[in-house]
């Protein structure tokens, strides 16, 4: 399985659950989540952070990267290549406000929710990590190169 497969994968389960929990987006800026999703991407500058500089904004069809000016193309480049990311609204590093006024745009009438409380979103649902419990092929290949490296 190739990382655009799993990315495929992955947001048929996003979209999935959207429709059950009645969402019609979800925000997803923790580094846990956008790692998961990302397939092993890495959002982060300051490790001491729960979020990171960038966050994907998925939508039945249709995936957004939000991020800063100074850190669009690290991840488009190196952290989501390959990946079918659909749009990206770029915010200026020094301006948080203008993050939060990209995530008001895209969830203006809709149901959203978000992990990182953006624009004052209602939360994730606890269960979303649920989404995590079974490992992809790509995902368990990854443990047994680590398992391996451990072992040496």
């Amino acid at each position: 399985m190739n990382k655009p497969e799993e990315f495929a994968l992955k947001l048929e389960r996003v979209e999935r659950y959207l429709a059950d929990h009645d969402l019609d987006g979800v925000i997803l800026a923790r580094s846990d989540n956008f790692a998961w999703l990302g397939c092993g991407a890495n959002n982060v500058v300051n490790s001491a952070q729960e979020t990171g500089v960038g966050a994907l904004v998925v939508r039945p069809g249709r995936v957004t990267l939000r991020a800063s000016n100074i850190e669009t193309e690290r991840l488009v480049t190196e952290e989501l290549s390959g990946l079918d990311i659909s749009d990206i609204e770029l915010f200026p590093w020094h301006e948080p406000a203008r993050r939060e006024a990209i995530v008001v745009h895209l969830a203006e009438g809709s149901s959203f929710a978000a992990d990182d409380a953006s624009a004052g979103l209602p939360p994730l649902p606890d269960d979303f990590v649920r989404l995590r419990y079974e490992l992809t092929e790509a995902e368990i290949e990854r443990y047994r190169g680590l398992g391996a490296d451990a072992a040496r």
